[in-house]
């Protein structure tokens, strides 16, 4: 594999031992989402638990709910394209779930990692996707910001993007970027401090 693959997997892949209950929890769900896809065929079906997660991701901000992103996301354009072997997802999917489930974050980690390693070799895309996934999270994390109060300013400045690359996605949400009256200033710099720990 390619050095800067091997540079983005580590960045993606959950480093450590601990990871908090809300984030396992949230893990734990969509890898059983991703084997029913799995078990039912259905592209369409992984691709929007491969959505919910990428939205997981940009509240979260952690690896192993970008890791999940990511392998998901991929699985969703493999099965697509009919590249995705099933039974080996199937079996990973599994075999990650039991070891979390078991609290054994390390051989989780190992598991999705050897994975997202036989994803890389299946389809030459998959640099493209861990890339779309992060950037898609980041944007969208700004974007919960603004949906906050916090102004679309504030929210590129804080998130290092650009008031240009936010706005398409900020103008295709179905919220109001003004800042709601009834949600007092102290409260909404509260909240953009809580997205960015």
């Amino acid at each position: 594999m390619v050095p800067v693959l091997n540079a983005m997997l580590k960045y993606v892949v959950w480093q450590g031992d601990n990871m908090k209950a809300i984030v396992k929890r949230d893990i734990l769900s969509v890898l059983k989402k991703a084997q029913l896809a799995l078990q039912k065929k259905d592209s369409d079906m992984m691709k929007r638990t491969s959505n919910e997660t990428i939205h997981n991701a940009s509240i979260f901000q952690d690896q192993g709910s970008i890791s999940i992103a990511v392998l998901t996301y991929a699985m969703s354009k493999l099965m697509h394209r009919d590249l995705l072997d099933p039974k080996r997802a199937q079996a990973t999917l599994q075999m990650a779930e039991h070891q979390l489930n078991e609290n054994d974050v390390k051989a989780f980690t190992n598991t999705i990692h050897v994975f997202m390693d036989h994803i890389a070799k299946v389809d030459r895309k998959f640099p493209e996707y861990v890339m779309n996934v992060t950037e898609f999270a980041h944007l969208k994390k700004a974007c919960l910001m603004c949906k906050h109060g916090i102004s679309v300013a504030q929210a590129a400045d804080a998130s290092g993007k650009t008031q240009w690359e936010l706005l398409p996605i900020v103008a295709s949400q179905s919220f109001n970027n003004e800042a709601s009256p009834d949600v007092p200033a102290r409260q909404r710099v509260k909240w953009a401090r809580e997205f960015f720990k």
